[in-house]
């Protein structure tokens, strides 16, 4: 093995050719010799063994790879490449007219390939400098999805510590301003007053913190999933916030196909359609006699669940704003917390689904749950 063939001064950095044919090797050293615009020091290798061995020892920027080596298959030798060096923009180069063979090779992460019946010293330089450009851009992108996954998961990991360590405090808080109501003998209005508000503010904390612990418990493994009947969940919610429906005089109507079955997780789903049955009840409008429609369809491999009211409505600039945890819409006139529809979109991500609201010109609010079918 003869590693270093050339070299440029200055070095843009070190390239891997692996290809066993001498006459093709010594045709791309050439061309990229006399380029005036690629100064790249260029290793070569006439193995798959031996082009990992160089890319373990010099961890090049760049790999030209052909795809007929004597000890690899075709895609082997990608997979290989990519798996021994991440980071390395990989070309691969066929004599083949079959291009079966190269757009595999981009699926598994090769960022270009060159037919060497074809090739010309202008499109090797342009293939090599976009391909670096692509790999050092794709690079930067997953360095930041890194931090950012890393930041979220610090923050929510924060938000668990705290909420865990303020219920303690909280529930001893509440237990204390009960038995100050309980045996005190004589209470003026004012100070009953005051303890029953302060009872009420220490419930309302201990809700969010349960909330706040609900939330971060969301990130993490994906919950196991199995098919599910998409009707019985539905009509599962519905049954639990009856109660409620009747206080509210409200309906329900439910056009589901009995066979509809989706993947999921059954008490998550469940907690998912609660919520928007128990928002719905929430935010309906006084004067009008509240009204939810449940209806469902398929789309492609996905079912989606619609979920309509005619209550006050949410407007089409806050759509996407409160599925951020703490946001509230209507603060003044509704009680709530702000985690319920940012539970909610975490669910239905951890069981590969989506949720979000439509915007409609009619009375009230449109949600759309999506999840995969079974």
């Amino acid at each position: 093995m003869n590693p270093l063939i050339g070299h440029h001064a200055p070095s843009e950095g070190q390239l891997l050719l692996i290809e066993d044919d001498d006459v093709d090797a010594e045709r791309v050293h050439r061309w990229l010799d006399r380029s005036p615009s690629l100064n790249w020091e260029i290793l070569r290798a006439r193995t798959l063994g031996e082009g990992i061995e160089l890319l373990d020892q010099h961890h090049p920027e760049i790999a030209l790879v052909d795809l007929s080596l004597p000890d690899a298959g075709h895609l082997d030798t990608v997979r290989s490449v990519t798996a021994a060096s991440p980071a390395c923009a990989v070309i691969v180069q066929t004599g083949e007219a079959d291009l079966e063979a190269p757009m595999e090779a981009l699926e598994l992460g090769a960022q270009d390939y060159l037919s060497k019946g074809s090739l010309t010293a202008d499109l090797l330089e342009r293939s090599i400098r976009y391909a670096v450009t692509r790999k050092r851009a794709e690079m930067a992108l997953h360095s930041t999805q890194t931090e950012l996954a890393q930041t979220d998961a610090d923050l929510d990991d924060f938000a668990h510590v705290v909420a865990h360590d303020l219920r303690a405090p909280v529930r001893t808080a509440r237990l204390l301003a009960d038995r100050l109501l309980a045996n005190v003998e004589t209470h003026t209005d004012l100070s009953r007053d005051l303890g029953e508000r302060l009872d009420g503010a220490l419930a309302h904390v201990d809700s969010m913190i349960l909330s706040m612990l609900d939330y971060s418990a969301l990130r993490g493994e994906v919950p196991p999933t199995g098919p599910l009947g998409l009707l019985p969940i539905v009509q599962g919610a519905v049954d639990a916030i009856e109660a409620d429906l009747d206080a509210a005089h409200g309906t329900t109507m439910i056009d589901i196909d009995p066979d509809f079955e989706v993947l999921g997780h059954a008490d998550l789903l469940h907690r998912v359609v609660l919520n928007l049955l128990t928002n719905a009840v929430k935010y309906r409008r006084p004067d009008v006699p509240l009204v939810i429609r449940l209806s469902a369809e398929q789309i492609g491999r996905n079912t989606r669940l619609h979920v309509d009211d005619n209550g006050v409505g949410i407007p089409t600039e806050s759509a996407d704003r409160v599925f951020e945890i703490l946001e509230r819409l209507d603060t003044d006139t509704t009680q709530g917390l702000g985690f319920g529809l940012a539970i909610c979109r975490r669910v239905m991500q951890s069981l590969h689904g989506t949720i979000w609201i439509v915007h409609s010109d009619d009375p009230g609010t449109r949600v759309v749950v999506e999840a995969p079918s079974a």
